[in-house]
This record gives structure tokens, C-alpha cells and sequence, in this order.
């Protein structure tokens, strides 16, 4: 791949790699193992599991793991089988010893098996031969291996934190045995947690349970991306694993038993990777956050040492009956703006069918200590289609919104938004529901209808997810191995991200399947028996058959079963009460915090190099970028008053994506640096394509207005520009704030050119300047557009 013509396509940095805190290793001698999400760079890089995969594999010193994540739609049709390459050292996918997929949603079964496809890999495990890599999957969706199980040679079932490693480490001492494949996989098989079809189709697959949760490993430091992720933050796991009991619920189910973090251990490792990613935001992480034995003195202890260093703490997924008033004025301190919360159903009767064990007045209760905080909006998130559910439960959904807003009326006066955001209830493996089909997608039209208009008339925002989304995803999740000939069919018709709205056609999607005689609905609302054997049934949880039985016949009574770690043991059949059992955390320390001791502020400014790779950072990259850099580099920022304070930086008229540059300007407000060693420990933290080359102090950071930056045309480039500048045609066309098109001239902007030397001298405001980019690439393609800025100064003229 020419990595120039990566200007043809969105967000090029997702391909470049070179990210703060990647790892280089020279992999001779090393099995080579790419860690694959199949979902685009934003989604991939913000799962902490993979990032935390990453981290433990390249701990082997016999073991180089490298990462890819699925191209954008336009990267796959430019580029084709080229784009198909790792980050770390651009490595083809087909050539690796071994891909691992981490799968977590199963709308991007067709981006495992495109993936596949544009690296030149059969499909299936039957085709491929000595020379290929081995093909694993881990991750919740593996919970049902049939629709894959044609293509997966080895399903990793269970938490892989330490024995991936060892699994891996395992591979390469047979490879280097010269051992054959299908004897690997025969070695393979051996282990409990590991299910390879083509040994043994039927065998009972044991997850693993990563029993030594609370060990501290202060030593991981996430990799930083080039451009925001989705969850951009540090994120870090107070506890796995919830008992909530929610019947809906397959992580619930899954990830059994709760095992928490000592409160010492995660205050540690937040400000460990603070450290190390220089992010300004962190989260707290489990399943049900509020339920941490400990999460008020947690919550106390990190807001004041984080206060100190503007980092804010964010808390997701509180359940409405843990959060006390004391942790909501903790976790209002920081951003105020919008609370969500998961009522799930509309009416008591069907909250308790489905196990959420919250009542109405703990919802209020909730949602009337946000308003009293702070907050000005909430929002709601319900399923609809649950078993048992009538149309009075859905009623209730309005009812509930409506009951919310008065609370709220009660205790804050001015605006307060509330939202509701439905989804469609699909029937999981692993689950006390798991027996009932998906609700058909013409009743479940009906229901969704029948709210709209309940929460149209009541004047409430609303958001539903696609019926028909939510049927193929049924369809997907619970199928059995013929679903994999489904996959197979409608990859070679062209579908690849079917996780994004936009890629995905469910007719088309029926009509392929129609044509191999493969009923979706069928399938995604079929229920079983109790006598049946479900396509999932070889894969063992540690949660019993009994226990789900027990589930669903309370849930036909609407009684509740209450959450083990709060009171007696729900018998469900995980713990063996030795080796594995609930794990709570030890009281936290109150530590005596200590504050930042005044220091002298500064203001410095630093010329830096733009190049190579770097110039596919668009200016908010770059901004982030240097922020991140500064942070990890020990460089304590001045930060700007306010609600939400920011890092005192400025970048001088930042280059368009495409442009080099070799004297670009950056300047920060800090307390005072050490100089002389700035540059080195700067230069270590930035990405490949930037380079600090020098740093001096300044008496301000203001730039002005007005600015003059040269630049240099280079070789065909010059030529073209003189061409067009001989045709009077030196104007581009821009849109205009009011969508129309505005037509921008160089005559405005220019100084000087010489047509030998290609040098060219425009002025720019703070507004804008000339886009020479915008301008060249009428004539010719992007990525033969050679265009360096020299230098940008301040205008001192005051023309």
C-alpha cells in the first residue's frame, strides 16, 4: 500500500498506527499474532478488553501481538486487499501465524468473514491449508459458536487475561516443533476453555474465569489514539462479573461471579494510566458500578486526587437504587449536563418479571437527586417485546416518563430534558430467557407504533431502535450452524459492516437468504423446549439449566430473586465456594491528599515538524495529540476557568490534512519546564510524522490576527500551479455557512510567488487562509500533491 494515498479516504490516521504507548518488537523469532475487532478504529480502540489483550500478550517475550481493526467502507474500495495490513509493522493479515478475532456484537459476523475475504483467506477452516493462520475467536458472542463454526478454527470461551498468553506461547513451541496444524489443533483441544470444531464438534467447552481479578498490574498503559474514540478515557474495571439477575441479561450471565477490585488497587491504576496516556477523563467500570461494595469511599478518594490534575471522573452504568445522594454530589462535581438511567420496563409487574429489582420510587428517587444536582436532562432506555409483556406494560413506558417529569417539576424549576430510547428485546444464549423467539416483527411494529403515538401526544423526545435490526440481529445471535451458510452467502454479495446502519439492508439480506432456503423470521422466533438441545448447549458457563428453569418460572409468577452478594446464595450453580466465589473489596484508605504546592506559570512555544505519516492529523487531531504528548511528558498545563476547563494550547494556523510542514508552530501555558531536557522526553511521547525542534520561553501566548506563511511547491506540482496560474484559474469553490458556494481567490491572499523556486508567500487571519490543497487537487490527485509549508510568522506589517 502507497500510504500517500491514504489522502483519498476519511480519517486516514485510522491506518497509520505509530499511537503513544504501541508497541514495537522486532518479531523475528517471535509467533506472530494479530488481535483483529472487527468494527473501525473509534469503536475497536475504546474496548478495554482488547486494549488490555494487547497489553498482557506482548508481556510474552515469545509472542508479538499486533492490531487491526476493520476499514471504513471507502478505505476498502480504494484500496482493496492492501488495506488488509497491521498496524505495528504494516504486516499482511494472511501472513500472520495466528489472527484472533475479539467478537462482541453479532452484526459484525460479516466484517469477520469480509475480513477474510479481502485478505485472501478461506473462508473455511476445511479450505485452508498448512500456510494460512490459525483462525481463533473469543469474546461474548463465541457463547453461541454455531454460525461460526465453519470458519473458527480454536473459540477461545471465557476471559482470556492470563491463559491467552499461555495458549499462544503453547502454539509457537509446537510451531517451532514443526508441528503440523491439524496436530496444533489437536493440542488445542486439550485445553477446557477451548472449542475446535474440526477435532471435536461435540465436546463440552468449560469458559475460563480469570480467578486472581484483584492482582494489581500497575505496569499497563493503553495505547492512545491517534483520533477520538468513542470512549475516550482511561477506563478502568472496578469489578467483573454482576448478580443482579436481570433475565434478559447475557453479561449478567456470563461473567458470573462478581469479583471486585481493592479500592487501593484501582485508585492506583487510574492514575497509573493517567500518567501514561495523559487522558483527562477517567471511567469506572463494571457491569453495575453502584453495586461496588465500596463505591462511595472510591468515588470521595479519586475525585480529590484527581480534582489536583483536571482530570474528571465519570461513572457509567449506575443502577437507579445504588446511587445515594452523598456519590451523586460526588460524581456532579465535574459535568453536569445529562444522567441516563434503565428503567427496562413501564410497570412494576413486568420490572419484576424480568428481575430488575428496582421499583418506581427508587427511579424518582433517582432522577429527582439529579435535577437537585444539577443535571438538566435524563435519559431513559426500555425494551419492549419481553416475555409476558402486554400492552398496558407498554402503556407504561409513557407512564413512567410522565411520572418522571412531574418528580422533577417538584424539585427544579426551569428546563429539564427527558428522552426515551427504546430498543427491542432479542432472546440471548445463556439466559433464564434464552427458551422464547424473538416477538414476530409485525406485532412488534404494532407495539412500537402504539408507544410512538402514546409519547408523541404526551410531547416527549423519543428515540426506537429498527425492528427489523433487531430481528436479524435474533436471527444471528441464537441461530444454529446453518446460519453460517447465511454468512457465507450474503459476504459474497458485497455485505462487510453490517454493524452500521448505513452498510446494512435487512431485504436484501432476506432476499439472499430466501434464495438458499433460510427463513430469518423463522429462525430468530423460534422458541424451545425445556427437552431441546439448543445449538449453545455444548458451552458450558458454570451457570445450571436448573437455575434458568427456576428463572423462568418465577418470572411467570413476577417474583424477584434477589442479588447474592446482598443476601443469600441464588444457587445458581457458578461457585464452588474454594477456588471461585464472590470477591469483595477491602475498605479504602483515607489518605491524607496531598495539593499541588504553588508553582510559577509559564508560557513557551515550540517549532515542530510535520511529516511523513503525520500529515494525515487534521488540526483537532493534532491539538489532542500535542495535549496527550505534553501530559505524559510531565509537563503540568495551565487550564482555562470555567465549567469545562481546557489545556491552555495553540497551534498557528493549522496545515490542511495532506500538507507538510517543516517550521509549524505550537504554544502552551504550563508551570515552568526544565528546558533543556524538554525536547528528548517531548519527541519520545509524540507519534511518528512529528518532531519538536525547538522550545523557548515567551511573555504570551497571544498570536495576533494576522499571519504570513511560505510555502514551497515541489517538482509537478510547481508545474501545475504555473499552468493554472497562466489560465487565470487560481480560485477554489467552498461552501458558505448557509450551504451555498462561495468561490475563493488566491489574489486575496497572495504576497509573493516565484515560479522557479516554487516558493509562494500568503497571508492568513485567525478566520482562515488559501487552501493550496483545496486548490491543487481540482488538477491532480491527492497524493501526488507536494506541498510543504516553510514558515509561519506574525504579520508585523499591520497591512
Amino acid at each position: 500500500m502507497n500510504i500517500k494515498e491514504l489522502i483519498n479516504v476519511s480519517k486516514p490516521a485510522r491506518y497509520i498506527g505509530g499511537e503513544l504507548n504501541s508497541i514495537i518488537k522486532d518479531s523475528d523469532n517471535l509467533l506472530d499474532f494479530c488481535l483483529i475487532f472487527p468494527d473501525i478504529y473509534e469503536i475497536g480502540s475504546s474496548h478495554v478488553g482488547y486494549k488490555l489483550l494487547y497489553e498482557r500478550v506482548n508481556k510474552s517475550d515469545k509472542v508479538y501481538c499486533q492490531r487491526f481493526f476493520a476499514p471504513w467502507k471507502d478505505a476498502l474500495d480504494y484500496f482493496g486487499k492492501d488495506i488488509f495490513i497491521s498496524l505495528e509493522k504494516s504486516k499482511p493479515l494472511s501472513e500472520f501465524d495466528v489472527l484472533g478475532f475479539s467478537i462482541h456484537y453479532e452484526m459484525s459476523y460479516t466484517t469477520v468473514l469480509g475480513i477474510l475475504k479481502y485478505s485472501e483467506i478461506p473462508y473455511k477452516t476445511a479450505d485452508r491449508g498448512e500456510n494460512c493462520p490459525i483462525i481463533m475467536a473469543g469474546g461474548s458472542c463465541t457463547y453461541n459458536p454455531a454460525p461460526l463454526t465453519p470458519f473458527i478454527d480454536v473459540f477461545y470461551i471465557g476471559e482470556g487475561d492470563i491463559n491467552l498468553r499461555k495458549v499462544l506461547e503453547h502454539i509457537k513451541e509446537l510451531k517451532d516443533k514443526n508441528v503440523k496444524k491439524s496436530d496444533i489443533l489437536k493440542e488445542l483441544n486439550k485445553y477446557p476453555f477451548l472449542f475446535v470444531p474440526s477435532v471435536e464438534s461435540d465436546k463440552k467447552v468449560m469458559r475460563d474465569i480469570f480467578i486472581d481479578f484483584n492482582t494489581s498490574d500497575f505496569d499497563y498503559a493503553p495505547v492512545v489514539p491517534l483520533i477520538p474514540a468513542i470512549q475516550d478515557r482511561v477506563s478502568v474495571e472496578i469489578a467483573r462479573g454482576c448478580t443482579a439477575g436481570c433475565r434478559f441479561c447475557q453479561a449478567g450471565m456470563i461473567y458470573r461471579p462478581v469479583r471486585e477490585r481493592n479500592t487501593d488497587n484501582v485508585i492506583n491504576d487510574v492514575l497509573h494510566q493517567i500518567e501514561k496516556t495523559g487522558h483527562q477523563e477517567a471511567s469506572l467500570l463494571s457491569l453495575s458500578t453502584g453495586d461496588y461494595s465500596q463505591i462511595e469511599p472510591l468515588i470521595l478518594n479519586l475525585n480529590k486526587k484527581l480534582s489536583s490534575e483536571n482530570v474528571s471522573l465519570s461513572t457509567p452504568s449506575l443502577r437507579a437504587n445504588s446511587v445515594s445522594e452523598t456519590l451523586f454530589k460526588e460524581i456532579s462535581k465535574v459535568r453536569k449536563s445529562g444522567f441516563t438511567i434503565a428503567p427496562e420496563a413501564g410497570t412494576q409487574r413486568m420490572r419484576d418479571i424480568i428481575n430488575k429489582n428496582i421499583s418506581e420510587e427508587d427511579i424518582l428517587s433517582a432522577v429527582k437527586l439529579a435535577a437537585e444536582n444539577g443535571y438538566t436532562s435524563v435519559k431513559l432506555y426500555f425494551m419492549i417485546g419481553l416475555p409476558y409483556e402486554t400492552d398496558e406494560d407498554i402503556i407504561g413506558i409513557a407512564d413512567t416518563a410522565s411520572k418522571i417529569k412531574k418528580a422533577v417539576q417538584e424539585v427544579k424549576k426551569g428546563s429539564f430534558d427527558i428522552s426515551v430510547s427504546v430498543s427491542h428485546f432479542v432472546p440471548k444464549p445463556h439466559t433464564p430467557f434464552q427458551m422464547f423467539g424473538q416477538v414476530p416483527k409485525q406485532e412488534l411494529e404494532r407495539r412500537m407504533y402504539m408507544l410512538k403515538d402514546e409519547l408523541r401526544r404526551r410531547k416527549f423526545k423519543f428515540k426506537f431502535h429498527d425492528t427489523r435490526m433487531s430481528l436479524l440481529e435474533a436471527f444471528l445471535s441464537r441461530g444454529n450452524i446453518e446460519v453460517s451458510k447465511a454468512l457465507e452467502y450474503v459476504v459474497e454479495h458485497g455485505f462487510y459492516l453490517d454493524a452500521w446502519d448505513e452498510f446494512t439492508d435487512y431485504n436484501k439480506w432476506t432476499e439472499l437468504c430466501s434464495e438458499i432456503g433460510i427463513d430469518i423470521s423463522l429462525m430468530a422466533e423460534k422458541s424451545y423446549q425445556e427437552q431441546d438441545i439448543l445449538p449453545w448447549s455444548n458451552i458450558l458457563t458454570g451457570v445450571s439449566d436448573k437455575f434458568y428453569q427456576r428463572e423462568i418460572e418465577k418470572a411467570e409468577k413476577g417474583q424477584a430473586t434477589v442479588d447474592c452478594r446482598n443476601g443469600k446464595c441464588s444457587a445458581c450453580g457458578v461457585c464452588d465456594f474454594k477456588e471461585l466465589q464472590p470477591q469483595k473489596s477491602e475498605d479504602v484508605l483515607n489518605e491524607t491528599i496531598e495539593t499541588k504546592s504553588d508553582k510559577k506559570i509559564c508560557q513557551y512555544e515550540v517549532v515542530y515538524e510535520k511529516y511523513d505519516r503525520g500529515v494525515f492529523f487534521s488540526a483537532l487531531d493534532l491539538n489532542r495529540i500535542f495535549i496527550h504528548s505534553l501530559l505524559v511528558s510531565g509537563v503540568e498545563l495551565s487550564y482555562s476557568q470555567g465549567f469545562n476547563p481546557h489545556p491552555k494550547i495553540n497551534t498557528w494556523i493549522p496545515l490542511p490534512v495532506g500538507m507538510a510542514g517543516e517550521n509549524e508552530i505550537m504554544s502552551f501555558e504550563s508551570s515552568m519546564i526544565n528546558m533543556d531536557i524538554f525536547l528528548n522526553i517531548f519527541n519520545q511521547n509524540l507519534p511518528k510524522g512529528l518532531k519538536a525542534k525547538s522550545v523557548r520561553q515567551i511573555n504570551s501566548m497571544k498570536t495576533g490576527t494576522e499571519f504570513i506563511s511560505t510555502y514551497k511547491l515541489l517538482d509537478e506540482t510547481n508545474i501545475i500551479f504555473q499552468e493554472i496560474k497562466n489560465n487565470n484559474k487560481l480560485f477554489y469553490n467552498k461552501k458558505d455557512k448557509k450551504g451555498g458556494l462561495k468561490s475563493v481567490n488566491i489574489e486575496d491572499y497572495l504576497i509573493n510567488y516565484d515560479s522557479e523556486t516554487g516558493i509562494i508567500i500568503l497571508k492568513a487571519g485567525n478566520a482562515g487562509g488559501f487552501n493550496l490543497i483545496e486548490l491543487m487537487r481540482q488538477y491532480m490527485p491527492l497524493q501526488n500533491i507536494n506541498i510543504v509549508r516553510i514558515k509561519v510568522e506574525k504579520d508585523e506589517t499591520g497591512k
